[in-house]
């Protein structure tokens, strides 16, 4: 269990926490609440959400969406271990005092030499982020870890099929998309060409904090879908390219094309009209 952790009031002042949604701030609070005497914790999404908001009913994708806000804009690294997802604060005995501390059994983050970078370390000053009392320097240490991989991927000219999930860095697997597409969605018109516009429509998911996840859910709940697709006999437009408008994407997600109930009259209601194609 974890111990009981201090946090300092200044960090309501810190622009780096500003840059995170409410939501976002208060998984970090609760991340910082459950982490190890080293600073580590679990971060499977399902794991939090158990953990830190046991009694909401939170989506996955919220605490994934969370979690790639705190990894951009704090010290906080999302790595992976042996297909387990880890968190760790990179300045955690900086601002946390711990008497007689336990060891932790959570792998370590990855150290510098693993992400391949030879440049030089990060500064503690104070103008890059800096405040007292709590861990979050996002010009610190997790930009000498993260973005300066980015970096040297860039140098590679690689850097447009690269997105981050859990918080390190991966590959977009386009043709993996378009397959859980087919597999989920059977009703729906098949992909015959992944195009550049199509591959951009899903950079552009990804670069939102989407992950493989979250496509998964908006696939389900299309199928299930007897609007989109199209088997109430009332529209015939839903597809791939269609879903993956961020738009349509996220009225997907909320629920809005659901199974309509009729009412008593015995007429179906008409949440669907006006939809965006």
């Amino acid at each position: 269990m974890a111990r009981k952790r201090m946090l300092d009031p200044n960090m309501w002042q810190s622009e780096d926490i500003s840059r995170l949604s409410v939501f976002a701030r208060y998984l970090f609070i609760g991340m910082i609440s459950n982490a190890d005497d080293e600073g580590r914790g679990r971060a499977n999404p399902n794991y939090l959400k158990s953990t830190i908001f046991p009694y909401d009913n939170m989506r996955t994708a919220d605490i994934n969406k969370a979690l790639s806000e705190i990894s951009r804009y704090t010290s906080v690294v999302l790595y992976e271990r042996a297909h387990s997802m880890y968190y760790a604060f990179l300045n955690w005995n900086k601002w946390q005092k711990v008497d007689r501390p336990t060891k932790s059994i959570l792998p370590p983050p990855p150290s510098s030499a693993e992400l391949e970078n030879p440049l030089v370390e990060a500064t503690d000053s104070p103008e890059n982020g800096e405040f007292e009392g709590i861990l979050c320097d996002s010009s610190n240490a997790r930009r000498g870890l993260d973005e300066r991989s980015l970096l040297i991927e860039e140098k590679r000219k690689e850097e447009k099929d690269i997105y981050r999930e859990t918080g390190s860095l991966s590959r977009i697997d386009y043709q993996k998309v378009v397959d859980l597409f087919h597999s989920l969605c059977p009703s729906l018109p098949r992909v015959r060409t992944v195009s550049e516009k199509r591959k951009k429509a899903i950079r552009a998911r990804f670069n939102a904090g989407e992950t493989m996840e979250s496509f998964a859910e908006v696939f389900k709940l299309a199928e299930a879908s007897d609007f989109l697709t199209g088997r109430n006999g009332a529209w015939a437009g839903c597809g791939f390219d269609w879903l993956l408008k961020e738009a349509n994407w996220i009225k997907t997600l909320e629920g809005t094309y659901e199974n309509k109930a009729k009412s008593k009259a015995g007429y179906e209601d008409d949440r669907y009209e006006g939809v965006v194609l």
